[in-house]
C-alpha cells in the first residue's frame, strides 16, 4: 500500500478497498518516523498479526536502532518484534525471509 496518507490516495479509502483477512501474511514496511497515517493502517493490521520490518537500516548504530525501537513500540505495538533490513546490503534478509518461512 505505498502513497497512503496523499492528497492521490486517502488512507481511509485504501484500507476499506482492501480485504486483508485474504492475506497469508501482512508485512508492515517502514522507512523512518512513524506518522499518524502509519499509526491509522497499523491500528487495522494489528489484529492479522504483522511483522513489521524497518529497511534502509544498514545505517544505523546501536543507540539508533534502539531509538528507532523505542519509536516504533510507543507509535505502533511494542509487543512486536521490529525486523531491520537493508535493501542495500542486503542485511538480514535471510533472516526476514527464514521469518516469514520464504524458500
Amino acid at each position: 500500500m505505498p502513497g497512503y496518507g496523499t492528497q492521490m490516495h486517502d488512507t481511509e479509502e485504501i484500507l476499506n478497498g482492501i480485504e486483508f483477512r485474504y492475506f497469508k501474511k501482512i508485512i508492515f514496511v517502514i522507512k523512518g518516523k512513524i506518522n499518524a497515517h502509519d499509526q491509522v493502517v497499523f491500528s487495522k493490521l494489528i489484529q492479522y498479526n504483522p511483522i513489521i520490518v524497518r529497511t534502509f537500516s544498514e545505517g544505523l548504530n546501536e543507540s539508533e536502532l534502539k531509538s528507532v525501537t523505542e519509536d516504533i513500540g510507543k507509535n505502533l505495538n511494542k509487543f512486536i518484534k521490529v525486523s531491520f533490513v537493508s535493501n542495500r546490503t542486503n542485511m538480514n534478509l535471510e533472516i526476514l525471509k527464514n521469518r516469514l518461512e520464504i524458500d
